[in-house]
């Protein structure tokens, strides 16, 4: 599907656009084409164009040689550099947990350790990374459940007398019909 495409603006040709590289004001006109942008010129002069491309490698080798000189100078770890997507993940999950629960990782392995890696209603052991049971008032972690259970109490909205009216009915069904 992907996104909408917005209608092209045409711009006069008297517009005044200034130079992204150069800092030179110029009409529109001296800017080089694009048909991917909105405004279908580029952020560029010709003249700044035609420099960029010229010290720009041309061939896909000589490209990927540039750019893997740019990553040796940027990136001095190879292996952290191989394992960026990785870190990043764990990163995110760290920063998410500390600033939504107020708790660090060592806490939730502790916590998984504790229940012996099973959820704390089914008592299934757990095949995926445990969803952070919470109370939403107080804000306080309160154990570590399975996808299934935590969207169970979701539901509940963690109304404790809507959950023992199901659980009365679980138990005696108002009709009973057999097929």
């Amino acid at each position: 599907m992907g996104r909408p495409k917005l209608p092209r603006i045409q711009l006069p040709p008297d517009t005044i656009w200034t130079c992204k590289d150069c800092g030179d004001k110029k009409l529109v006109g001296e800017f080089v084409k694009n048909k991917r942008v909105r405004l279908g010129y580029t952020h560029l002069c010709k003249l700044c164009h035609n420099e960029h491309e010229k010290k720009r490698p041309k061939t896909k080798t000589a490209r990927n040689a540039a750019n893997q000189r740019y990553r040796e100078k940027y990136h001095t770890d190879s292996k952290e550099r191989e394992r960026v997507g990785k870190v990043s993940k764990i990163y995110r999950r760290r920063s998410y947990l500390k600033m939504k629960y107020g708790v660090t990782e060592e806490q939730v392995v502790a916590l998984r350790k504790y229940q012996g890696n099973k959820c704390a209603i089914c008592l299934k052991p757990f095949t995926k990374t445990p969803c952070l049971d919470h109370d939403h008032e107080t804000k306080t972690l309160r154990g570590l459940l399975c996808a299934a259970c935590n969207l169970g109490l979701g539901k509940f909205e963690d109304d404790t007398c809507r959950l023992d009216r199901a659980i009365a009915y679980l138990i005696r069904p108002p009709v009973e019909y057999r097929a």
